[in-house]
């Protein structure tokens, strides 16, 4: 089961405490109380240009998202999505590619999809430091700690109860499968695998 080795991959790598603070900060200065996290807002409220189109190159390979910094040829630094997505995938892309822009601010990232590769095989995970913690930023961004947190004390749910897990999801507009990882990461539930 996919879900089962993602699990496994996200436990490698725990929750990094700075980085909530970094988040955190963020949303209070953006007066960001609930989810979902409005990620479009966001980005404008950072002076970014958010764009969306479909795409899907000729050599098979999907772009999920990039950032291109403002270097003096665009009036601000661009986040484009690809709108062919699912709209779960077009926030999470935000949030990463947002991440790239907050955390490294230097060059243009171009965010492939993470299930297929030019053979359509899907691709080694990577753990290049500073993807990791744009990853986790894009976590922590769309489903913080405290949200979560706050949520589960008011309404715990039973990680069996397919229903209450995705009205979660639903509640922070994320996928099943990241909010899974992400419950399992913070140590706030158990899956049931």
């Amino acid at each position: 089961m996919k879900i089962d080795a993602d699990v496994k991959r996200a436990r490698q790598f725990k929750p990094d405490r700075k980085l909530e603070r970094f988040v955190r900060q963020l949303l209070d200065r953006h007066r960001v109380n609930s989810p979902p996290v409005p990620v479009d807002r966001l980005v404008a409220e950072l002076g970014a240009a958010l764009e969306r189109q479909s795409f899907v190159g000729s050599n098979g390979r999907e772009l999920r998202g990039f950032y291109v910094p403002d270097k003096g040829f665009l009036k601000k630094p661009l986040i484009w999505v690809n709108a062919a997505h699912h709209p779960t995938v077009q926030r999470h892309s935000i949030a990463h590619e947002l991440g790239h822009m907050l955390l490294e601010r230097k060059d243009i990232h171009l965010g492939r999809s993470m299930n297929s590769n030019r053979r359509g095989k899907p691709q080694a995970f990577n753990i290049d430091p500073m993807e990791m913690r744009v990853r986790q930023f894009a976590a922590e961004l769309l489903m913080p700690r405290h949200m979560l947190t706050s949520d589960l004390k008011e309404s715990p749910i039973n990680p069996e109860d397919d229903e209450a897990v995705k009205s979660l999801a639903a509640r922070y507009q994320v996928s099943l499968h990241a909010l899974v990882l992400r419950l399992d990461q913070l140590e706030l539930v158990s899956p049931p695998f």
